[in-house]
């Protein structure tokens, strides 16, 4: 990784490096020769880091590895203030033992007075330090013209005061300015992986992918055009919710119709639910009666009959800037999903070049996720000239072929992707959304619904409420149709006397080592301004709901 074209990416792996070595004593013999090697490659950034990074070894342990010293005094010729001070820190601590100690910090501090604050600080310690391990002419030399620009011509209060300091203390007891400078500090403990809890569990599930190595939530590592209600995780689980209010139907209206009304046994059949859990129960509530079974279908009525709903033509996710790692090829980049003809998903990107030159991307790796998702061949070629846009989609391995980690789809998926051109390599995130995965034209019929509904468990449910509708699906027609982009087909709606229209909606999830797609199923009542969906899944597939509803919401906005 230390060797990529990526700088940011590039420092990371130095930092982590440097922190597996002050974390493992076992390991870091083994890092610091590997720092080495980076040092003697005399890339600018990488040495930065690495001297940065050495710093933290030598106060971890102290006094173990000078033989590296010499090959980082050769590189007094950094610019980054962090870099500088720290190698100032270096020289200082262990002045008695570099050769040319003096001459190097005489030559760091000739332009002490346009330093930053923090190079200010670690050369008066240095210097002062050097002093008093080695009194010479020379040495009182530079500690005297060090501590007269500090207290002269240098505006931080900090670095004044911390030079009148170290100058009283030269003057009257350098015993016991010895004892204050140059007495041994405790070893620093690692504190890089110190993160809040919610940053930690969400980090932890995404191992292997850019948002672990990066330390970053995966959606910082994409920019929505709209946001929507699923975009983002509250720190908080996220309680389980009651059955809602639209399930509970009133006695006089869910009377006289009785009977087994939508049959999805060509889906699904009951017997491939017997998983624990997915018998027949009801629903805790705390706002009123517990639902029949029936509930909502009941409102349906006899001979209603299923609606068929057309394969979508849309994209099942519309295309969205995401932000790319630092590159030289001025590529700007969306990114999206779709259906292809046959139900599978297909990554879309559309590439703009804001470069100097035409750029040609080689191939496009994704790192092991959730959904199991790889493209079907990695080698691509779409050349994007000056000031072009060009669109491309990615077919993508199905999630039957590949076996899905159910465990691990509790919410949407942030796919990391490498996308390797001529120029570079560029890593970018994209979210995967469950309804991604839904096959076509889910099969289903009037006859069983109710029964199907009732052996999921109920105490898994969630609901999406959107107060007010947004206008695209404030209709049935519109709500069908935004449902039918992601292969959700509504089965049967019906309206009710007081203007509310109730409604059976179906989706496939295809699973590896299932018989055959496994069902998600939600019902939909739209009221007075209100939309509510609940969904409900088979034992097997209840880690999806959350993310599923994820998926309801964005879909809805």
């Amino acid at each position: 990784y230390a060797g990529e074209v990526d700088v940011a990416f590039v420092r990371r792996a130095v930092k982590s490096i440097g922190s597996i070595a002050v974390r493992l004593s076992d390991a870091a013999d083994a890092c610091v020769a590997v720092l080495q090697q980076l040092v003697a490659t005399k890339v600018s950034y990488v040495v930065q880091e690495a001297v940065i990074v050495l710093r933290d070894i030598f106060r971890r342990y102290p006094n173990r590895y000078e033989s590296v010293l010499a090959s980082v005094c050769e590189h007094l010729d950094v610019d980054e203030p962090q870099a500088k001070a720290a190698l100032v820190w270096i020289i200082g601590k262990y002045a008695d033992r570099i050769d040319n100690a003096a001459s190097s910090l005489e030559w760091l501090s000739e332009s002490f007075a346009e330093e930053t604050y923090e190079v200010q600080l670690q050369l008066l310690t240095a210097v002062v330090r050097l002093f008093l391990v080695t009194p010479d002419e020379e040495t009182q030399r530079i500690c005297h013209e060090v501590l007269r620009v500090a207290t002269q011509e240098v505006d931080s209060p900090d670095v004044r005061d911390r030079a009148y300091l170290y100058w009283r203390l030269l003057a009257s007891d350098l015993e016991l300015a010895k004892k204050v400078v140059c007495s041994d500090r405790q070893p620093i403990e690692d504190s890089s992986t110190l993160l809040h809890p919610a940053v930690h569990k969400k980090l932890m599930k995404e191992l292997g992918s850019l948002a672990s190595v990066l330390h970053e939530a995966p959606d910082a590592l994409y920019t929505p055009l709209a946001q929507g209600p699923g975009d983002e995780e509250s720190e908080e689980e996220e309680p389980q919710e009651a059955v809602p209010q639209l399930l509970e139907i009133e006695e006089e209206n869910a009377g006289g119709h009785g009977g087994d009304l939508i049959d999805l046994d060509d889906l699904v059949s009951p017997a491939e639910l017997g998983a624990p859990g997915s018998s027949t129960s009801s629903a805790p509530t705390s706002t009123g009666p517990a639902p029949k079974s029936a509930d909502l279908l009941s409102e349906l009525g006899l001979g209603m009959g299923g609606m068929t709903v057309s394969a979508p033509t849309a994209a099942a996710m519309p295309l969205r800037p995401v932000k790319t790692s630092q590159t030289s090829s001025g590529l700007q980049i969306a990114a999206g999903w779709a259906s292809a003809p046959d139900g599978a998903p297909q990554l879309r990107l559309a590439f703009k070049n804001s470069g100097t030159a035409t750029v040609t991307v080689e191939q496009v790796m994704f790192n092991k996720n959730a959904f199991a998702l790889r493209p079907a061949s990695p080698s691509v070629n779409v050349a994007v000239p000056v000031g072009a846009v060009r669109n491309f989609s990615v077919a993508i391995n199905t999630v039957a072929a590949n076996g899905v980690n159910i465990a691990q789809c509790d919410k949407p998926v942030h796919l990391a992707i490498g996308l390797k051109t001529n120029v570079d390599v560029l890593y970018l995130g994209v979210p995967v959304y469950p309804h991604v995965l839904f096959g076509k034209n889910p099969a289903g019929n009037a006859d069983a619904f109710p029964g199907l509904w009732a052996k999921c468990p109920a105490a898994k449910q969630l609901v999406v409420r959107l107060s007010p509708v947004p206008g695209p699906v404030s209709s049935v027609p519109g709500l069908t149709a935004a449902l039918a982009k992601a292969n959700i087909r509504v089965l049967t709606t019906k309206t009710r006397p007081d203007g509310a229209s109730l409604s059976a909606c179906v989706a496939a999830v295809p699973l590896a080592g299932a018989p055959g797609p496994v069902p998600v199923l939600m019902q939909a009542m739209m009221n007075s301004g209100t939309l509510q969906v609940a969904i409900r899944t088979p034992e097997v597939i209840t880690p999806l709901v959350p993310a599923i509803k994820a998926s309801v919401e964005f879909l809805l906005q």
